[in-house]
Parts: C-alpha cells; structure tokens; sequence
C-alpha cells in the first residue's frame, strides 16, 4: 500500500507541473527568468509614432517601470531542482497459485521501479508444495521469494500435490478356488498402486504388481492354493513421484480344489477299494464314511496319499464315501467332495447235494454268507455253466422235489444282498441225486468178462415206481477196449395172476418187447460192439402191467449179460 501512494502522489505532481502557465508553452510570453536583473533598453522600448502630439505624461505609463518589473523571487522561478526530471518505471508481478494452497501476495501487483517486493507460498492441510516458477522458470518447492531491485514485469506460480496418506488391504481367506480376492480404501491423488507379496512377514524389495489408480480390487491367480500369504500395498503419484507410506499386512490364501472320491462296486471281497484325486497345495485328505448320505461330522481316516482300501465294512452292504482336502500351510479345507457309494463283495458259498439220502428228494445246504440277504440256488444236469435258476432262499437248507430219480445233477449257489442288489460269485458245482429204488429187481450182475481182458459192468442208475408198472435205468460199461459183442439178458417171473409187457429200450430206441406174456420169460438183446474203445450203453427196461394188481412180491427180475444159464 504504501509504494501505491508514492505512485499516486508522484503522478499528482507531474499534473501539478505541466498545468503551470508559461512552462514550456511557446504561445506564452516569456517573462523574464529570476536570474536576469537587466532592465529594457531604448532600443527594446517601442517609440509611439504621434508622438508630436502626444504630450510627455503619456510616456510613463506606457514605458515599463521598474515596479512593473517580474518581482518573483528565485524560490517562485522554475530552478534547476524543480525542472522536469526522468519519470520513474511501475511494473507489474503477477502472483498465482494452483489448488491446494495459497500466495500472498496474490494476483497483479504494482511495484516502482527499483523496489522489492516478497511473497509467501502455504498449502493447505493434506497438501504440499510441489514446485514454484518465477518467469516460467522452477526454483523447487520454497515457502516464500523476494524479487528485489524491481526492473521489469515479473510472473510468480506456485503448483501443490496432494500428500498420500497410508492405504489399508484385505486378503480372503479361502474364499475362492480361484485366487485370493484383494480389496484395498482408494487414496487420494494417487494414480498407481503397487502390491507385493510374501510368504513370510518380510516385505520384498519389488512388488509383484503394479495398478493403475482406478482400479481398488484384484484376483491374485498366481498364487498356490492353500499357501499362506502376506500383503502390503502403497500407493502412488505419478504428479508428485512420491509414495504413500507402506500398509499394514494382511493374511490370504487360495481355497484348495474340490478332490473327486471313487468307491470299488464289489471288486473285491475282502474290502472296499478308495481313491480320489489329488489336490494341489494339499498335504492331508480326511475320509467320511456313513451308510446313509448324511455327511457325518467326523471323518473315519486321514491320509497322506490318495487310495485305502477299507476293510472295515460289512460285505454287501451300501456305503456312501466323500474326502476333502487339507492344506496344513494355512489350515484351511477344501470344500467336501460329492460322495460315491461302494460295496464290499459278498464271499462266495459253498454248496453240497445228498447223493440218494432220499428217494423223494434231493437234498441242499450250503454255507451262510455275512451280509447276504438270500441266495439263489442253480441247477442242471451238466457241469456247464450258465444254469438254469431252481430257487431262492433266504435259509441255508432246502430239499429239490423236483429231482427225477436216476439223473445226477449239479448244483450251484450264489449269495445276494438286497442292500447294495449284489451278488457273490458261483460256488463250486456239487453233484446229488434221489436214492434208487430197487422193487422188484431181484439181480443185478455186477462184472462179467467177455474174454480175458473185456470186463463189463452192469449198474443200476435209477428205478421209478409208477402207477401200472416199473421202469428202471440200467448203465453197461466197458471198461477197456473190446471187441467182443455183448448179450443182455432180461429174465421175468412174473406173478400167475399177472399179465405184463416187458420193453427194452436204448438210446429211446425199442431193442426188444414181450408183450401179454404170464409166465417166466427171458429176453435176450445183443449189441455189436463196434467202436474198438470204451463203450457205454444205457437201457431203459420197462414192465407194465395189466392184471390190475401191482402185487410185485411175487415177481423178479434179472439183468445180466452173457450166458443165462
């Protein structure tokens, strides 16, 4: 303010000076300077031309007195003090400022020549200086400047940048399979974020990424599943080249990978064979088991490796089985698996048939089986598999009615469970057959030698007692290779007051009959013996009756082969 009124009062002064009449005025007449005494001469005095009529008393008044001389002291006279000097130079500083502080003085400010003229530069609270420039011109970031000796038109400017305060970070723990989600508050002024990582509480030189300012999340997709984690983050001006301090850290980790469990189906009968897949990150797996689908809340095992074979479970029957991973590294679990059912096989029954114990049936038992709800009973009259099914049974024992006398079957169980509808394998095939019954025939020969080295044997197989009459099955066996032929020989005495039919059949086909014959009767069948090996012949002999009576204590019948007599 203060060099404003020397101004203004100069500029008065100037006005003062040239308003004054005569100064430097060339249409004024100039009076007579102060420093000069001399008086006008004749010669300067103007005659009046009438003068010849003039009387003298005119003369004084027109001629110039010394009264009428200038009577202005020196002091009034312009002197060479108060003559005009050189006008002093008003120049111009114009002060500003960008946001986020204050100049002061501000603005355009006047300033005489050969003045100073200071200023001060303050930020706002969160703000600093960034930079001053005088005339375009940086001269860093100072608080205040002084342009001394003023000359010449000045320009001042002062830029601030915010300070970047500390940012904060958050690490999920196990949220995703994914990666470990990162989320941190944005900071003001800051156009970059750096993040680093480590798997212990040091802070690493680098970090292992850089951000743009806009971006206040990211997915860590590099990092191992199940590992433990530490994370910092500090932001970044690209406006100033300054940092925020360091955050704090925060902990994370990557949830581990779901594992996939597979339960055998009876692969085995003495376990339940289980794998499942290994997990990155993991180093541990925990093995649920229940016969529902209920997860139960503990786990039955732990393992290190990836298959078990559980021994502990009833054959037979239904289990449910899932697994999660472990990851001892940040104690953390993967989620649990989708389960898988599994069952143990059922051991395999043995099976044994009566041979003849009963001439009405055959007789079954076979072994019970631990976690077999019934078994399944086959049968045929060969050693060949697939059999024909005969019956179910939840017991161990049971009787085949439907056995035919005279025909060995085999016979083969499985056991079953209804739990997991599984079946045990086939057991061993047992041979049985009904008892034979012997009414009626009186002789059966045993052995008989058709030359030296050609035994013959003759068995019974099966009898059949049926309403009118008898049927028996008779087996001739060769048991070397002969060449001889061979005579079968039926001898019947029949009861007086009977009449019968007696049929010889082999291979269904009719070798020989006696038909309405009552009395003692011999039929004689010879077979060539052709083949030069063993041989074996089977004949069918059936006596039907016709007297009405089946009184057969009075009949008798002999089988043999060579010479009756």
């Amino acid at each position: 303010m203060k060099q404003i009124i020397k101004v203004i009062a100069l500029i008065f002064v100037l006005f003062a000076v040239m308003a004054c009449p005569g100064i430097n005025d060339p249409d004024t007449p100039t009076a007579p300077v102060a420093t000069s005494t001399d008086t006008p001469t004749p010669e300067d005095t103007a005659t009046p031309t009438n003068t010849a009529t003039s009387t003298p008393t005119d003369t004084p008044t027109d001629t110039p007195t010394p009264t009428d001389s200038p009577t202005d002291t020196p002091t009034d006279s312009p002197t060479p003090t108060d003559s005009p000097t050189p006008t002093l130079g008003i120049y111009t500083i114009t002060a500003t400022a960008g946001s986020g502080g204050a100049i002061s003085p501000s603005g355009t400010i006047y300033v005489t020549e050969g003045d100073s003229q200071s200023f001060n530069i303050s930020p706002i609270p969160g703000y600093a200086i960034l930079d001053v420039e005088v005339d375009g011109s940086s001269i860093g970031p100072i608080a205040s400047y002084n342009f001394p000796n003023v000359s010449s038109n000045h320009t001042i400017e002062t830029t601030f940048y915010i300070i970047l305060t500390q940012p904060s970070i958050t690490a999920s723990d196990g949220l995703t399979a994914a990666g470990v989600d990162l989320s941190w508050n944005g900071i003001m002024g800051a156009t970059a974020y750096q993040i680093f990582r480590n798997t212990t509480m040091t802070i690493p030189v680098s970090p292992f990424i850089t951000l743009g300012g806009a971006n206040l999340s990211y997915m860590d997709t590099s990092s191992s599943p199940g590992q433990l984690y530490f994370y910092w983050i500090r932001a970044y001006s690209s406006v100033s080249g300054t940092y925020s301090p360091m955050s704090n850290y925060d902990t994370g980790y990557r949830k581990l990978a779901t594992p996939a469990i597979n339960a055998s189906d009876g692969t085995s009968t003495s376990y339940i064979s289980l794998n499942w897949t290994g997990i990155s990150g993991a180093n541990v797996y925990y093995i649920y088991k229940n016969t529902t689908s209920t997860i139960p809340s503990s786990p039955f095992i732990t393992s290190t490796g990836t298959s078990y074979n559980d021994t502990s479970v009833t054959p037979g029957i239904i289990y449910y089985y899932w697994v999660r991973a472990f990851a001892s590294n940040s104690g953390s679990y993967s989620y649990y698996s989708t389960y898988n059912a599994g069952y143990r096989k059922l051991s395999t029954p043995g099976i044994s048939a009566s041979d003849g114990s009963s001439s009405s049936y055959v007789i079954l038992s076979w072994s019970g089986i631990s976690g077999a709800t019934g078994y399944y009973i086959y049968r045929s009259t060969n050693s060949t598999r697939p059999a024909s099914y005969l019956f179910y049974s939840t017991g161990t024992t049971a009787n085949d009615t439907a056995a035919k006398p005279g025909i060995t079957y085999y016979y083969w169980v499985r056991a079953y469970s209804s739990s997991s509808n599984s079946y045990s394998d086939y057991s061993v095939s047992n041979t049985g057959h009904m008892a034979v019954t012997t009414a009626g025939l009186s002789t059966i020969a045993g052995d008989r030698n058709e030359g030296l080295f050609c035994p013959k044997r003759f068995q019974l197989y099966y009898s059949l007692n049926y309403i009118g009459g008898y049927k028996y099955q008779v087996k001739v066996t060769e048991e070397s290779a002969c060449t001889s032929d061979l005579t079968i020989y039926l001898v019947l005495t029949s009861p007086s007051n009977a009449d019968y039919d007696l049929y010889l059949y082999e291979g269904g086909t009719l070798r020989r009959s006696s038909t309405n014959s009552s009395s003692v009767d011999t039929l004689e069948y010879t077979y060539p013996d052709t083949l030069g090996v063993t041989d074996e012949r089977t004949f069918i002999i059936d006596v039907r009756w016709y007297s009405g009576t089946n009184d057969i204590s009075s009949w008798n019948l002999r089988v043999y082969g060579g010479d009756p007599n």
